[in-house]
């Protein structure tokens, strides 16, 4: 919430300390996602779970066992947690349907 009160406040204050330390260690990273990703029709899991090679259902159950809601921020993670077990064409390919996205500091 910080880096994005830097982005639309008239303040810019410095990292968190804590965000430092965790980000020295090359183990984390934040990423950023704003409205022109989720407006991108590439990335609308009607179009993305199928170029991957999941279904509906695939992601259906997945919500049902984590017992969580249907929402952009369970596709995120969705996404995140299947990423792992990509084979090396779908990893190129979501490297290429995935909209640019930056790293916050």
């Amino acid at each position: 919430m910080k880096e994005l009160d830097n982005q639309v406040g008239p303040v810019t204050r410095a990292p968190r300390g804590s965000w430092e330390c965790l980000k020295s260690t090359g183990q984390f990273v934040i990423e950023i996602f704003g409205e022109e990703h989720f407006s991108d029709p590439s990335i609308q899991p009607a179009a993305l779970l199928p170029a991957l090679g999941f279904t509906e259902a695939d992601y259906a159950n997945w919500l049902e066992q984590k017992r969580v809601p249907r929402c952009y921020t369970s596709f995120i993670k969705f996404v995140s947690e299947i990423r792992h077990s990509f084979t090396e064409e779908q990893a190129l390919h979501f490297a290429q349907i995935q909209p640019p996205h930056r790293f916050a500091r």
